[in-house]
C-alpha cells in the first residue's frame, strides 16, 4: 500500500519535479487509517484513507511513466520495476522476518498456519486474493486480528504497478504516442471496475467487493485518470486557477467530513467509492498547483516528513497493534495508543534511514542490491517456516466455529472425540438420577453458546437426552441491532440479526419440541440502536429495552411444561488471539447477568438462572486463563475449545437436570 512511490512527484512538461505537498497528502491518509485502527470513533471512516492512497499512486505511476515516454521516446519497463523493487521489498522482507519470528512464541498454534499463508501471500503480492480464497472474511471474528492482515491492500497496489505500464506502453504504441487509446481505456476501466464492485458486493459479506482487485481498481485509475487531463492542460489561466483552488477546498472539506461516516456500506460499494475517489483526485489537483492553501499547509516539514515515511507506517502500524496489547502493557486505551504509535514511528523510521534509503539512492552498490533479492525472499521464507512451525489445525480446535458466515456448524469429529476424551477424564456426567422422559434441549445464542454445544453434545449421549442447535453467530439472543461502534460484524449483518435471531428460534422451537430451552448470548453488553437512535449501555433506557425483548421472546418460546434456562455470561480471561478484555467489558457482563437474575424472577416457575459465570470466573475479575488445570478458553479467551466445553457441561448438566422436573 501507501507511500510507495518515492517523494511526491508531480508531472509537468516535459518531466516531473518534486511537489513537497502530495507527501503531506499521504500524511494525512496514513494518520486515518491509524486512527481507524485504533479504534477512534471520529475516525470510523479512516479506512477511506486507502483509498486516497490508490488514486495517489494511480496518479504519480502514470505521471512517470508518461513524463518518461515524452522524455524518451519510450518507457523502460525493467527500470520502472527496479525502482519499485528497490524502493518497497527492502522494508517488506524486514517486516515479514521480524512479524514471523516473533510470532512463533506469540502468536497461538491455531493461528499460526493462517500466518503461514499470509506471510506468502504477502512476499508475492496477492494478500488480497489470498484473503479471498481462503478465510479473511470481512466478518471474520476467530482467525483476526493477524499481524499481516493489513497487506491486502498493498498486494493491490503492486499488482497495478506490474500490469499498468505494460498496459501504458503498449497503448501509447497503438497510436505511435497519440493517447486517445489510454483515455478510452482508462474511462472504461473506471466504469467497468465500478460495476463490477456493485455486481459481486453482498450485503451478508462484503469482502470480495472490498478486497478484489477488480473491484478496486476504479480508484487508482481515477488517480491515473487524473494524470492524463493535467498533462493535457499543464497551464490554466488565473481564473480557472482560483476556481480550482476553491473547488479544491470544497471537496477537501468532504473528504475530511467522510473520514467520521462510519465503516463501509452499500452506498460505498454502489459508486460511494468512486465519488470519494473524485474528490480525492480534485484534491490533488489543487495540491499540485503552483499556489493555494491546500499546497502551503501540506508541504509544513513535519507532514512531509510523515507522509515521507508513510509506507513503512503501514506496514509496521498492524503488527504493532496486534501485539502490543493491553495484556503485554496493562494500559488503558489512550496510553496503549500513544505506546503503540511510539513504537511503530520507533521501528519506521529506523527502518526508513537504515534500510530503504541506502538501498534506494544506491548507497548499496548494484551488485549487493541485486544480491539482495533471492536473498531477502529466501530469509523470508526461511522465518516464515520457522515462525509458524508449531501450528494446529483450526479444525481440531474451534472447528464448528470457523466455518461458513453466520452458521455453527457440526462439529469435526476430532473436536467431539477430545471432548468425550476430556469428559471421561472428569469422571462423565454426575446426576442423581436418570431422566424418565428424555430431556429435549435447545440451545440459542451466538458464538459463545456454539463453542459450548460439543460439550453439551457429548454429554447429552449418556443422558439420552438431545441438543438442537440454534446458535447464529455474531448475533444476540435478545439485542437486535448493534450499535455501530461494536462493529465486529458487517453493518447489514448487524442490521439482519434481529429476523435472523427470531426465524431460527421459530424453526428449532417448531421441529424439535424442546422441553427445555437454555440461552447462553454476550451480544447484549453492546450499545443498541433502537429506532433512529442508539441507547447506551448501563442506561434505564437499554436496561428497559433488553428485558422487553426478553419478555416477547419468552412469549415466543413459551409452552406448557417448558423451562427457560438462562446461561450467564463469564468474564473473557487473558488472551493474545483478540484484544485483551477491558475493566469496563467486565462491568457490562456483571450488569448483564444482574438483568438476566431481573428477568428471571420474574418468572420464577419457568425460568432459571445457571451462574456459568461464576463457575468459569470464581473470581469475577480478573477471570482465571485456567482452571482445574485446563485453559477453557484457551484462544481468545471467550470460546471454549473441545476440552473447554466438556468442562463446563460436566457442570452445567447437573444444573439442568435439578431444574428440569421431569426425571425422578
Amino acid at each position: 500500500m501507501v507511500g510507495s512511490i518515492p517523494a511526491g512527484e508531480l508531472m509537468s512538461q516535459p518531466r516531473i519535479t518534486y511537489q513537497p505537498a502530495l507527501d503531506g497528502l499521504r500524511a494525512l491518509a496514513i494518520a486515518v487509517v491509524i486512527a481507524y485502527h485504533f479504534g477512534y470513533g471520529w475516525a470510523q471512516g479512516g479506512f477511506l484513507g486507502v483509498d486516497a492512497f490508490f488514486v495517489l499512486s494511480g496518479y504519480l505511476i502514470t505521471s512517470l511513466l508518461l513524463a518518461e515516454r515524452s522524455d524518451t521516446g519510450d518507457v523502460s519497463l525493467r527500470g520502472f520495476w527496479a525502482r519499485r523493487a528497490r524502493r518497497l521489498l527492502p522494508a517488506l522482507f524486514v517486516m515479514l522476518t521480524v512479524v514471523c519470528l516473533y510470532s512463533a512464541s506469540k502468536v497461538p498454534s491455531i493461528q499460526l498456519d493462517a500466518l503461514r499463508g499470509d506471510a506468502f501471500a504477502a512476499l508475492f503480492y496477492v494478500s488480497n486474493w489470498h484473503a479471498i480464497a481462503a478465510r479473511h472474511s470481512y466478518f471474520d471474528l476467530f482467525t483476526n486480528p493477524l499481524p499481516l492482515n493489513h497487506l491486502w491492500s498493498l498486494a493491490i497496489e503492486e499488482q497495478f504497478y506490474l500490469v499498468w505500464p505494460v498496459i501504458v506502453l503498449a497503448l501509447l504504441r497503438l497510436r505511435d504516442g497519440a493517447r486517445p487509446p489510454l483515455w478510452i481505456f482508462t474511462i472504461a476501466g473506471i466504469l467497468a471496475s465500478q460495476v463490477a464492485m456493485s455486481l459481486v458486493y453482498s450485503e451478508a459479506d462484503p469482502s470480495r467487493a472490498y478486497y478484489g482487485t477488480d473491484s478496486r481498481a476504479h480508484t487508482i485509475l481515477i488517480g491515473c485518470l487524473l494524470a492524463l487531463v493535467l498533462r493535457a492542460a499543464p497551464d490554466l489561466p488565473a481564473r480557472a486557477g482560483k476556481t480550482l483552488q476553491a473547488i479544491g477546498l470544497i471537496a477537501f472539506a468532504i473528504v475530511v467530513a467522510t473520514f467520521n461516516l462510519g465503516r463501509p456500506t452499500a452506498t460505498y460499494f454502489n459508486g460511494g467509492s468512486l465519488a470519494f475517489a473524485v474528490l480525492i483526485a480534485l484534491v490533488i489537483a489543487a495540491i499540485v498547483a503552483p499556489t493555494g492553501p491546500l499546497r502551503r499547509a501540506f508541504s509544513l516539514p513535519p507532514v512531509r516528513y510523515v507522509g515521507r515515511i508513510s509506507y513503512g507506517l503501514y506496514l509496521w502500524h498492524w503488527p504493532v497493534i496486534v501485539f502490543v496489547n493491553d495484556s503485554l502493557l496493562g494500559l488503558g486505551s489512550n496510553a496503549l495508543n500513544v505506546a503503540r504509535l511510539v513504537a511503530t514511528v520507533a521501528i519506521t523510521a529506523a527502518s526508513f534511514h537504515f534500510v530503504e534509503q541506502p538501498i534506494l539512492h544506491g548507497r548499496v552498490r548494484a551488485k549487493r542490491a541485486r544480491a539482495l533479492l533471492p536473498i531477502g525472499v529466501t530469509v523470508v521464507v526461511t522465518a516464515a517456516l520457522i515462525g509458524t512451525a508449531g501450528a494446529t489445525s483450526p479444525a481440531s480446535t474451534l472447528g464448528r466455529i470457523t466455518g461458513a458466515m453466520g452458521s455453527c456448524g457440526p462439529a469435526p469429529a476430532a473436536e467431539s472425540r477430545r471432548a468425550a476424551r476430556e469428559l471421561r477424564h472428569l469422571g462423565g456426567i454426575t446426576t442423581p438420577s436418570a431422566p424418565t422422559t428424555p430431556l429435549r434441549l435447545a440451545v440459542f445464542g451466538d458464538s459463545r453458546a456454539c463453542s459450548l454445544l460439543t460439550g453439551l453434545e457429548v454429554g447429552a449421549r449418556p443422558l439420552h437426552a438431545t441438543v438442537a442447535n440454534g446458535t447464529v453467530l455474531g448475533c444476540g439472543i435478545v439485542a437486535g441491532t448493534i450499535s455501530r461502534r461494536y462493529g465486529m460484524m458487517p453493518r447489514p449483518w448487524a442490521l439482519g440479526c434481529p429476523n435472523r435471531v427470531n426465524r431460527l428460534i421459530d424453526q428449532v422451537v417448531a421441529r424439535d419440541h424442546p422441553n427445555v430451552i437454555v440461552w447462553f448470548s454476550g451480544w447484549e453488553v453492546a450499545d443498541l440502536e433502537v429506532g433512529n437512535h442508539e441507547v447506551a449501555f448501563g442506561s434505564p433506557e437499554h436496561r428497559r429495552v433488553i428485558l422487553d425483548r426478553m419478555e416477547a421472546l419468552y412469549r415466543q418460546s413459551r409452552a406448557p411444561g417448558r423451562k427457560l434456562v438462562i446461561l450467564t455470561v463469564p468474564e473473557d480471561s487473558p488472551s493474545t488471539l483478540l484484544a485483551a478484555p477491558t475493566r469496563a467489558f467486565g462491568r457490562h457482563t456483571i450488569e448483564l447477568n444482574q438483568i438476566n437474575l431481573e428477568f428471571a424472577n420474574r418468572h420464577p416457575e419457568d425460568v432459571a438462572v445457571v451462574d456459568l459465570a461464576r463457575y468459569v470466573c470464581p473470581k469475577i475479575q480478573p477471570c482465571p486463563r485456567r482452571r482445574d488445570g485446563i485453559a477453557p478458553r484457551p484462544f481468545d479467551g471467550i470460546h471454549f475449545s473441545a476440552e473447554g466445553s466438556a468442562w463446563a457441561a460436566k457442570w452445567v448438566w447437573p444444573q439442568l437436570l435439578a431444574i428440569w422436573p421431569s426425571h425422578s
